[in-house]
């Protein structure tokens, strides 16, 4: 069987040859490109950029100030270890004065004298104290931050360790003072270059200053004390060599440029400071001792015991007086610069707190912004599509098929608008969406009411021709009772046959038009002779060969459009099969109460893709269109079998035709109980000609279904053609 129908509708006609139309190339999506990201992806970069850009700027600015401030903390412990060195520097240069005086005793060591060892042994045990607390601020500050300071405190470190070898020269040696002191000088000058690393890693101007002025005083503190300890030496010999004299006014003179350069370096108040603490006798005592020393050797003059005041003794306490006092000074200038670094410590770590809490309160007042801007761009957007996709899946097919239903005017077209209350271009596009939708509801109104009125032109045509066609039929059924002779009564046969024909065409137009068919028959029908009606329909009805249990009736109401249904399935297998093959109709009980009827053919079958697709159709019966015209047979079915639930499926037949399967529900039957014995009833005979068929269908009426709605009181007129009486 085929669902290509023939011209009069009896099924569905051939498909028109269809062109496939070539699919346009698909492009290939690019994730990565922003065009193809969802708008709220978009906002995000939009916002996360900029965000980010800023947080690395803000990060940047926030880590150099943290760096700013690291480099501070280490500027105040450097400068605390520079306390420290300054005061081992003194320490070292009062050891140096009392080696100095230890040696000048005697060149043996074994004949010196032991009260000046002890004298010695002290200053070397107060200078080892200074060194532990050298030692101690080295471990605290740890790395010194830059290569030279890194290369100074090893030098420092070196020079530190190999004053245990000096020292036991002096002690234990013929060393002379000159050897030794310079010795010492070289200790105290790598103390020295340490404290110029101080201010290294520092802009500040002032704290650069404060360092140079400070190095400065140390170095001439420095030069003052191994001028004091080289004249120690001699005061107490008696003489001087030329080379201890020489070694004096070179100390002299580099004193007096290091005091120039503080003079350069410092600040009014440090110059003050220094006026204030480096004065009095004992400063003028020392200075007018080394002239007075100085003059005497050119005149060849002992170098004491000339006046009272110009022994070692006196000179010692002069000498001792003027270096803690330059001490003081350079201690002041060294807690100056503690004070500062500390105080560029303090202003680092501040300014580093305020600019990270200003930039993290710019990124979150900017981020809260822009967040706002997005939401509130999201938002609408979000509301937009949610819902233009429910206008387009849920509501706009939905308003169709109840205007479709109800086909309602179109001044009465309402939408429900989609909720987005902006004025900007998102709600401008959501107004125009529901203009849109609203014009679709008009239109999909005018259509439903334009289907509406031409549904009406169907049933107005079909019922006129209706009429005509019934009258056509008594008039037929009077010639065929009166007639007697069998050529001509043969001929009314067929004319009678066209007629029918022609009123299950008109009754097509009534399916088209979705209005049931007024034709009613008030009486449950055996089953076997609603399928034999159904057959008479059939132009070559001959070729039936129907087999139905004849316990099984059909309720009176659905009769009428069971015969049509399997009448288009009938005439379909007749017409694609060949003349002289037999069409099969065979109804069989099912266990829940239904009947399942099976129409088979031999024609030339279908392929799966055809029937999957005319199994869909048959299942969801398609919008009323001119495809659907020119597969009247297939909607006809497919509409009458969805009024009364009934389940009609094609598949291919065991002989190369096909089947088309009806299985009709329960409640459209009566199946009483079978007969005493359980044996089935016999199938009844085909009949062999139309005229047995009609008159078997006219002579077997059931009885009355008690309480049918649609039971009439003419029940009892039945029409030589076979059908059952209808409800005109």
């Amino acid at each position: 069987m085929s669902t290509r129908a023939t011209e009069h509708g009896a099924g569905a006609p051939t498909e028109e040859p269809t062109h496939d139309v070539e699919a346009a190339p698909k492009r290939r999506v690019r994730w990565f490109a922003p065009r193809n990201w969802r708008v709220r992806s978009r906002l995000v970069a939009l916002i996360v950029i900029p965000t980010a850009v800023a947080l690395v700027l803000g990060g940047l600015r926030i880590s150099e100030s943290v760096v700013n401030t690291v480099t501070h903390d280490r500027i105040k412990s450097t400068a605390s270890l520079g306390e420290a060195v300054v005061k081992l520097g003194n320490r070292l240069g009062q050891e140096r004065s009392a080696s100095a005086v230890y040696i000048a005793d005697d060149p043996n060591p074994e004949k010196r004298d032991e009260k000046l060892l002890r004298e010695l042994q002290d200053r070397i045990q107060e200078t080892k104290q200074a060194k532990q607390k050298v030692d101690s601020e080295i471990q605290e500050l740890g790395d010194p931050g830059t290569d030279l300071g890194r290369n100074r405190m090893s030098q420092m470190l070196n020079n530190l360790d190999s004053l245990d070898t000096v020292r036991k020269e002096v002690q234990e040696s013929r060393i002379t003072v000159l050897p030794a002191a310079t010795k010492y000088r070289q200790v105290i000058n790598s103390l020295t270059d340490f404290n110029q690393t101080i201010a290294e890693s520092t802009d500040d101007t002032g704290l650069r200053e404060s360092v140079r002025a400070m190095t400065a005083v140390s170095r001439a503190r420095e030069h003052l004390s191994y001028e004091s300890a080289l004249m120690l030496h001699s005061l107490m010999r008696g003489s001087m060599s030329s080379g201890v004299q020489e070694a004096i006014s070179s100390s002299r003179a580099r004193y007096d440029n290091e005091i120039q350069n503080f003079t350069g370096a410092a600040t009014v108040g440090q110059r003050q400071m220094f006026d204030d603490t480096f004065k009095g006798l004992d400063v003028s005592r020392m200075e007018t001792t080394r002239l007075r020393v100085m003059m005497r050797l050119e005149t060849d003059q002992k170098l004491t015991g000339v006046t009272d005041n110009d022994d070692a003794d006196s000179y010692d306490e002069a000498a001792g007086s003027t270096l803690n006092k330059m001490e003081k000074v350079e201690q002041k200038l060294a807690g100056s610069v503690g004070s500062r670094a500390s105080s560029l410590e303090s202003d680092a770590l501040w300014r580093a707190v305020v600019e990270t809490l200003i930039v993290l309160l710019v990124i979150m007042a900017v981020f809260a912004v822009t967040s706002l801007v997005v939401r509130s761009l999201v938002q609408p957007l979000r509301r937009l599509r949610e819902g233009a996709i429910r206008i387009a899946e849920e509501d706009l097919p939905d308003s169709i098929t109840r205007m479709q239903e109800t086909s309602s005017a179109p001044e009465e077209v309402t939408v429900a608008p989609i909720e987005v209350g902006t004025e900007d271009e998102i709600g401008e596009v959501a107004r125009s969406f529901d203009e849109v939708h609203r014009v679709a509801l008009r239109l999909a109104s005018e259509e439903a009411a334009l289907r509406s009125n031409v549904n009406a032109m169907f049933v107005n045509l079909s019922r006129r021709s209706q009429t005509l066609v019934e009258r056509q039929l008594r008039l037929i059924d009077g010639l065929e009772q009166s007639e007697q002779d069998s050529d001509r009564l043969s001929d009314l046969f067929s004319l009678d046959h066209l007629a029918t024909r022609m009123r299950r065409n008109n009754e097509n137009l009534l399916v088209l038009s979705g209005q049931d068919n007024t034709r009613k028959w008030a009486q449950p029908v055996p089953l076997v002779d609603v399928l034999r009606a159904a057959a008479s329909e059939v132009e070559q009805y001959e070729r039936v060969n129907v087999r139905a249990p004849s316990h099984i009736s059909v309720l009176g109401r659905p009769v009428n459009d069971v015969i049509h249904l399997v009448a288009e399935l009938v005439e379909n297998a007749t017409s694609f099969s060949p003349n002289d093959s037999e069409v099969s109709v065979e109804a069989e009980a099912l266990d829940n109460g239904g009947v399942r009827i099976e129409v088979t053919d031999s024609g030339i079958g279908m392929d799966a893709d055809e029937l999957t697709e005319i199994n869909e159709r048959l299942s969801q019966p398609p919008v009323i269109d001119v495809a659907v015209s020119r597969r009247m047979g297939l909607f006809v079915v497919s509409r009458l079998a969805a009024r009364h639930g009934i389940q009609v499926r094609l598949h291919p037949a065991h002989n190369g035709g096909i089947t088309a399967t009806a299985v009709f529900p329960s409640d459209l039957l009566i199946t009483p109980v079978e007969p005493t014995g359980g044996q089935p009833s016999a199938l009844p005979p085909v009949p062999d000609t139309y005229a047995e068929a009609t008159a078997a269908f006219a002579a077997n009426p059931a009885p009355a279904e008690p309480g049918d709605m649609w039971q009439t009181g003419d029940s009892g007129e039945e029409r030589a053609s076979g059908l059952p009486k209808r409800q005109p």
